[in-house]
C-alpha cells in the first residue's frame, strides 16, 4: 500500500523502491500484552515474578 502510494506520489523508478517488511510479529508482540498478560495473571491467580 505505501509503495503504491509513494510510486503515485512521487513517480521514482520501480528499481529504486524498494519494499522492507517489518520485521515483528505482530501476533506474538502487541502494545496490548502487557495488560493482556496482567489480565490472565490475575484470572487466574499467578504472582508476578
Amino acid at each position: 500500500m505505501v509503495r503504491d502510494e509513494m510510486m503515485d506520489y512521487f513517480n521514482p523508478p520501480p528499481e529504486l523502491l524498494h519494499v522492507i517488511y517489518s520485521g515483528v510479529d505482530t501476533q506474538s508482540f502487541h502494545p496490548n500484552l502487557k495488560n493482556h498478560r496482567d489480565s490472565v495473571r490475575r484470572r487466574h491467580l499467578l504472582n508476578r515474578s
